[in-house]
């Protein structure tokens, strides 16, 4: 299986501390937050680069994070 983010795709070490990072955001994410403090809890566990996408996103947070962790809206 490829993960394409963006215009590349991911490795299988990538992919794996994705799926790590996105456990990890999801155990600190609850539904009720803004798309903020969902960016500012990426910030805070360490990938910058994961807020690429939400960092223009007037979605609520539960959204988001579907967005982030499935793929989708």
């Amino acid at each position: 299986m490829t993960v394409t983010v963006g215009a590349r795709s991911l490795d299988n070490e990538e992919r794996s501390n994705f799926r790590d990072y996105m456990s990890l955001l999801s155990l600190s994410v609850d539904a009720s937050m803004t798309v903020r403090e969902v960016m500012a809890v990426a910030y805070l566990i360490g990938r910058h680069d994961a807020l690429r996408d939400v960092r223009n996103a007037s979605s609520p947070a539960r959204t988001v994070n579907r967005r982030l962790i499935h793929g989708t809206v």
